[in-house]
């Protein structure tokens, strides 16, 4: 059972920017998926920012927004969480990289929500967003729960960290193959996911 649920999940991820919005041009968008998606799935997500009002890592919320539109609740684990409005079965708890906490604190933090989140509920799939440390230092006790994990990865900087993560991951993903610096048969590569919607040309002004 956790390695179909799993497949969904990552058919889920794949489709989102694999499919052409119609009109668009050969644009790939990950809320272009409109296929219905067993919304019984329980995900657990790493996250390295969650923050609407980022430039760079912003659009995070709206990856996770979608996501939970198409499961049953989502659990998200941030780094660093500033403001963002989420879905009442979106729950989001931080490291404490916001209040300036050294790593030791923050490592600790980590593990106090992830123990108490697998005490207390259950999950089919993990996915890591740009999060390869918590992917490894989760992955002995989701691998010990039959949880998979998914690691989100574009950057082309090679890491201990990065390698740990890919190690205790079942499959990486990333937008595109020359964004992510080691070769393995893990990779997927998926595209950006782009909000065609949030990116669109103002209507035309009929003056």
């Amino acid at each position: 059972m956790p390695l179909r649920r799993f497949r969904r999940f990552f058919l889920m991820i794949r489709n989102y920017d694999f499919k052409l919005r119609s009109g668009y041009n050969g644009q790939y968008n990950i809320l272009a998926e409109q296929n219905s998606v067993n919304a019984s799935m329980r995900l657990l997500l790493f996250n390295l920012m969650t923050d609407e009002s980022d430039p760079v890592l912003g659009f995070a919320c709206g990856w996770i927004r979608e996501l939970a539109a198409r499961c049953e609740y989502v659990d998200v684990i941030t780094m660093y969480r500033g403001a963002y409005q989420l879905p009442p079965n979106v729950r989001v708890y931080s490291a404490g990289r916001e209040r300036g906490l050294s790593k030791s604190l923050r490592a600790a933090n980590f593990y106090r929500h992830l123990l108490r989140l697998l005490r207390e509920r259950r999950y089919d799939a993990c996915f890591a967003h740009m999060m390869p440390l918590f992917a490894g230092m989760a992955g002995p006790l989701l691998s010990a729960r039959g949880i998979p994990t998914t690691l989100w990865y574009t950057h082309r900087a090679r890491s201990a960290q990065l390698r740990w993560g890919l190690a205790m991951s079942r499959r990486a993903v990333s937008a595109d193959a020359t964004s992510f610096p080691y070769r393995t048969d893990k990779l997927r590569v998926i595209g950006h996911g782009i909000d065609c919607d949030f990116y669109s040309p103002p209507p035309p002004n009929p003056s």
